[in-house]
């Protein structure tokens, strides 16, 4: 790890100032903000050197705890529309939009730097212990999103605007999904019998993504095989509460 560029420190953002701008060390937030020159975050008071007593964690304040790449993506404008209902006023509320992410009213633009939770010890990772079959599933249609990601970006223009979006949407949920395996939520046996119930159904009708052959076949096959895998899943779930009752 590259700890110290000598008289560049001054001028570049180096790793060591980068490193700062992604910690969430209570020092490490809101600072330095730079993409080349870290000379303007130095200007605009915005500059905090690392400090060599304390490592820097990685992270948000609060942490978003799943694999779910698409609420990684939006969890944050859910927040900030969440917040919007804790302020009274239409002054407050528009304030909250555009002041720091801590900022309440009565505290300067980027809020109370005490209200910055210490790092905790030993630091929490977010982590989920599921079955192995569950990793493995969740690896292979992974796999196939990228693979079929790369065939849609090389034929996308040759598709109609329906299919595009289509698509676009498809790899969307499938992306959630995964995660969402991964995170052992307990609706994804009924989002992942759809999902592969649909695209599988979608792909057998002859859907405009060029697939034909050999590659059809297999993804026709493995979202049939998904399928009944999770209809076996949805079927015990569904029957864990009457067996309680009983």
């Amino acid at each position: 790890m590259i700890k110290n560029l000598g008289p560049l420190e001054w001028i570049l953002n180096t790793p060591s100032h980068h490193r700062v701008h992604h910690g969430r060390n209570p020092y490490c937030i809101d600072k330095n903000y730079a993409g080349a020159l870290i000379i303007w975050d130095r200007m605009f008071g915005t500059f905090e050197p690392e400090h060599q007593d304390e490592s820097v964690v990685y992270g948000i304040i609060t942490p978003v705890a799943s694999f779910n790449g698409i609420w990684v993506q939006f969890n944050t404008y859910i927040s900030i529309i969440s917040r919007l209902s804790t302020f009274k006023s239409l002054n407050h509320k528009l304030k909250s939009l555009y002041m720091g992410p801590g900022w309440r009213p009565g505290t300067k633009r980027l809020g109370n730097p005490e209200d910055i939770p210490a790092i905790e010890s030993p630091i929490r990772v977010f982590e989920v212990s599921v079955p192995a079959w569950k990793t493995l599933y969740a690896f292979v249609h992974f796999v196939v999103l990228v693979v079929f990601f790369k065939h849609a970006a090389a034929h996308y223009n040759q598709w109609g605007t329906v299919t595009v979006w289509t698509v676009c949407f498809a790899i969307m949920i499938t992306l959630g999904n995964v995660g969402s395996v991964l995170d052992d939520r307990k609706w994804i046996p009924m989002a992942e019998l759809a999902r592969c119930g649909v695209l599988g159904l979608m792909i057998s009708k002859g859907a405009e993504v060029d697939l034909v052959g050999a590659p059809a076949v297999a993804l026709r096959t493995l979202f049939a095989l998904s399928a009944m895998l999770w209809t076996g899943c949805l079927t015990k779930q569904l029957a864990e509460p009457s067996q309680k009752r009983q």
